[in-house]
């Protein structure tokens, strides 16, 4: 059955836009949490402000909830759209077609630790979280994955600061430097080196990571901030004598720590070769530990 508004939204963004159809809604049901699906009663894309204020508009009119979604990475359920199990009503707002229409004032920074510096980069990551007016839009410490199947590299910290205008970004990005510079002497990434780093650590979609690096494990507990240290540790070391030997066949995609409200989340993705089960076997076996 056509939702109740597929004619209306159809009049303000055009049929190529909207779509009710069951392969359609279920598409949308999920994004990149483990909360059960929730499927929307329809999708609407618009390209402009003006057309979400429309539906925006009849959507409160009529009394039909809306749920916005980008890529469908959000962590926390959000980009869902109603109760799970349940064909709703409400109408599914994906913003993919307005990329282009917000100009992004954005600044990305980071600074750089020797491997063994783990306790001094989490002390900083964690001066820059508690920060009272959070300033920072992402904060992540990203680092090796278990050393029986990785390179020995360094731990970075990386933030990135946006604002609707020159003022408050500038605002917001002495507010974070200052914290790195009363914690660390090293000095503030500020360059194409870091610009193409981050462009790859930081917006590399989990989506399409399998068609570069493997099948993909990506176990990501959630844990309090006060805990995030010794939760990366213990893991990392239980990874490191679990994983010995199994070199070239498993490959870790690193160590992060991110920044999740007044939590953390660690993050210790692991890939291996589709046509490799054993490989399969051993990484949920892994997950399972982890979780």
């Amino acid at each position: 059955m056509a939702h109740p508004l597929k004619s209306a939204l159809i009049d303000i963004v055009g049929s190529e836009y909207v779509a009710d159809s069951y392969s359609a809604v279920w598409s949308y049901a999920k994004d990149f949490s483990g909360f059960p699906a929730a499927i929307p009663g329809i999708i609407v894309r618009p390209g402009t402000t003006q057309e979400v204020s429309q539906i925006a508009t009849l959507a409160n009119r009529e009394g039909v909830p809306i749920a916005t979604r980008g890529s469908g990475m959000s962590y926390g359920g959000t980009a869902c759209s109603y109760s799970p199990g349940e064909r709703g009503a409400s109408i599914c707002l994906e913003l993919t077609r307005m990329r282009s229409v917000v100009d992004i004032n954005e600044v990305n920074r980071g600074v750089a630790y020797a491997p063994e510096m783990l306790d001094e980069a989490h002390k900083t990551f964690t001066a820059l979280a508690a920060h009272g007016s959070r300033p920072l839009s992402l904060l992540g410490l990203i680092g090796p994955g278990p050393e029986s199947v990785a390179r020995r590299i360094g731990w970075a910290l990386v933030y990135k600061v946006h604002g609707f205008g020159q003022e408050e970004v500038d605002r917001k990005l002495e507010i974070a430097s200052d914290i790195v510079g009363r914690n660390d002497p090293a000095a503030i990434w500020d360059s194409d080196l870091v610009r193409n780093f981050l462009e790859r650590a930081l917006r590399h979609p989990h989506d399409v990571s399998h068609r570069m690096m493997g099948m993909w494990s990506y176990p990501e507990p959630c844990c309090s901030r006060d805990n995030s240290l010794g939760t990366v540790k213990a893991i990392l070391e239980m990874m490191n004598q679990e994983l010995d030997g199994w070199g070239g066949r498993i490959r870790p995609g690193g160590t992060a720590v991110w920044m999740h409200g007044d939590q953390d989340y660690v993050s210790f993705p692991l890939y291996h070769k589709e046509s490799d089960p054993e490989a399969s076997r051993k990484v949920i076996s892994v997950w399972k530990d982890i979780v």
